[in-house]
């Protein structure tokens, strides 16, 4: 139960080496005040990037919908995108991944439904492994029936800032634990990504601990059109990134 609620109120925003640039929390009703944070952002060049291409927010840069971009309030820095988000989070919390309405990229409608639905396909044994945990998410159908703990992060792509949304389950089984990490919206960089982490409680060197068995799923533009090596390589470099992440919050909790 530790290690999972440790799981949950991490901020990886800490470490700049894992490019998250702000990190908040978003209520069980979003509002754009949950995004109060954006009225005075950091600098540095990824969010002076983000600033200026929300000056004239574009379907060809950032993943909008037209609606969505038309409607954006310029010329106010990020503050504008604080209503958005509210409304897509509000949306998510309400009917799942259904009510995230789709964006162009390209020419190509993106549903981040139809993505989950994707990855999760192509995982045959992690989808038999968690398919009590995917029943009661929005990774199966609707809002779920488990509570989620909501979050917001401003992160760097490339030398882009970008925003994404997500949220956390979690499922006790007695001796083991399930936990989902679903980022259902990204502004850029990929479209959605969930971690889903089984949890044991075990015994180590006399003490009690926990093992953590953890998948990582992503949908990307970027990754679909690679092939062969290329494909294998950011395989590897994602690993990476995982591994990055892992060894700072083994070292923020302490153990």
């Amino acid at each position: 139960a530790k290690v999972v609620e440790a799981h949950r109120q991490w901020d990886p925003s800490r470490h700049s080496e894992l490019k998250v640039i702000l990190h908040g929390d978003v209520s069980a009703k979003p509002s754009a005040g949950d995004f109060a944070a954006l009225a005075k952002p950091p600098g540095g060049g990824p969010v002076k990037a983000l600033i200026g291409a929300s000056q004239k927010p574009s379907t060809k840069d950032l993943q909008l919908s037209t609606a969505e971009a038309q409607s954006f309030a310029k010329g106010g820095g990020l503050t504008g995108w604080g209503p958005l988000l509210a409304q897509r989070a509000a949306g998510f919390s309400a009917r799942g991944l259904a009510g995230l309405p789709p964006y162009e990229a390209g020419k190509e409608a993106i549903r981040p439904a139809d993505e989950v639905t994707r990855l999760l396909k192509e995982q045959a044994k992690i989808r038999a492994q968690f398919r009590g945990l995917i029943d009661v998410t929005p990774l199966g159908a609707g809002a779920g029936s488990l509570p989620a703990q909501l979050y917001w992060e401003l992160f760097d792509v490339d030398g882009l800032g970008a925003f994404s949304l997500g949220a956390s389950y979690a499922k006790d089984g007695g001796e083991s634990a399930q936990l989902l990490d679903l980022q259902y919206y990204a502004s850029g960089g990929y479209y959605v990504y969930f971690s889903l982490y089984q949890m044991w409680q075990i015994t180590l060197d006399g003490k009690p601990a926990t093992l953590v068995w953890r998948g990582d799923s992503i949908a990307s533009q970027s990754l679909a059109e690679l092939k062969g090596v290329e494909k294998m390589g950011s395989g590897a470099a994602m690993m990476a990134e995982v591994k990055k992440a892992v060894t700072f919050f083994l070292k923020d909790t302490g153990k």
